[in-house]
């Protein structure tokens, strides 16, 4: 809990990796803006944190400061290139933007890295429907579906 990440958490005494699992924790409650707060002082003690430019890049995209979550993700990726999260959350970003190219080579890049991750198969159907590829949408769709347990009980979207 928040609670017990900051009794953990010393104030200028900080372990980045607490501040980071806190910052998680406070944006599953929806305060991105503090999560956020804690996602910066992680960076500020160690710049090339990986993990914490994915998290706060997820946030900002949360408050729809997309063109900031989109550096956040971008650093992310030099940092880790192997971040399958990463490319996830920066393929949805563009997905939002209409900027679907970008997105489906994002979300293609996150599956290659983790082929079985769902939510990059739904998010790539996403932008195949934008596009109207509507076969390629639903391969996708059926994807997630088989491997997220908790989309199999959902109706089909086309």
């Amino acid at each position: 809990s928040v609670t017990h990440y900051s009794e953990a958490i010393k104030d200028g005494d900080s372990d980045p990796n607490l501040l980071v699992s806190r910052g998680c924790v406070i944006g599953l409650t929806g305060r991105w803006g503090e999560a956020i707060e804690d996602f910066d002082r992680a960076l500020a003690l160690q710049p090339n944190s990986g993990w914490a430019l994915n998290n706060r890049g997820y946030a900002r995209a949360k408050l729809g400061a997309f063109d900031e979550a989109l550096v956040d993700l971008s650093s992310a990726i030099e940092v880790d290139p192997d971040s399958a999260n990463s490319y996830n959350y920066r393929g949805y970003i563009h997905q939002q933007r209409k900027e679907l190219d970008a997105a489906i080579a994002d979300l293609n890049k996150a599956i290659e890295i983790a082929p079985d991750y769902a939510a990059a198969y739904m998010n790539r159907g996403c932008a195949h429907l934008l596009r109207c590829e509507n076969e390629l949408a639903e391969r996708d769709f059926r994807k997630a579906r088989d491997l997220d347990a908790h989309l199999r009980d959902r109706r089909p979207i086309l």
